[in-house]
């Protein structure tokens, strides 16, 4: 951008203008608490304006379908929830776009909402939603944002742009096109393999722990056993009454 500036103006920068460099204070998210959205269920977000022909939410909209169609997701495990004003694509709503790729139910729109309010959701949500292809020298002001809430980050960018240079290094961040479908569609099915194992092993965990609580009493148990035995001199079984 600082090249295109100078060559364009012919001057050098700091002779014609100061550059503020976008960002986002470090402590952003600081006394922010996450807010429940949905319950079990994989919720991806976007936050911000979509109005705006180059962030079209289709190709995310039709790889969910195709997906759903395939049997490879089921349409309880997971809601697209959009914050922030909408357009229309080549005369397409996002309610248009919604009914054709049959997702009522799992798709929602809100409008806009208050900053922190916004910045709660950042938290709250599985994945963060960026759609930034068409300006490969712009990266949005949320991106910085997206990248300070921890949350895991599925980005349409084009290679070489901007945006794609700044998020490919964070390891929460997951890029592709609107061109690459087989890839989008991938990159799903991978972040849902990953859920569910993850669900798997907290259930494995949850049954390990009672499993854990269970051998713990039935030891206390016989020692309380052995020593009643041993104070009266007679055989004890002892029993744990049945719930009523």
């Amino acid at each position: 951008m600082i090249k295109l500036f100078e060559t364009v103006s012919g001057a050098t920068l700091g002779e014609k203008c100061l550059l503020l460099p976008n960002g986002v204070d470090r402590h952003i998210f600081d006394n922010i608490e996450p807010v429940r959205i949905s319950e079990n269920k994989m919720v991806f977000g976007h936050l911000g304006d979509l109005d705006y022909a180059h962030r079209n939410p289709e190709p995310l909209l039709k790889a969910f379908s195709d997906l759903v169609g395939n049997g490879s997701l089921s349409r309880d495990e997971f809601e697209v929830h959009f914050w922030g004003r909408l357009g229309s694509w080549e005369g397409r709503s996002l309610n248009d776009m919604v009914r054709d790729y049959e997702l009522d139910g799992v798709v929602f729109e809100h409008g806009q909402v208050p900053y922190r309010e916004s910045l709660a959701i950042m938290k709250s949500v599985d994945v963060l939603l960026l759609f930034a292809e068409d300006q490969p020298l712009q990266i949005p002001a949320k991106t910085y944002e997206y990248l300070f809430a921890g949350t895991p980050v599925l980005a349409f960018v084009e290679e070489g742009s901007a945006t794609q240079s700044l998020i490919k290094s964070f390891k929460q961040v997951h890029t592709t096109s609107r061109k690459n479908e087989k890839e989008t569609k991938s990159l799903l099915a991978s972040l849902f393999a990953k859920r569910r194992i993850e669900a798997r092993v907290d259930e494995s965990a949850h049954d390990d722990k009672r499993n854990i609580s269970t051998l713990i009493f039935d030891y206390h148990l016989e020692k309380l056993q052995q020593r009643m035995e041993s104070c009266s001199g007679e055989e004890v079984i002892a029993t744990i009454p049945e719930d009523k």
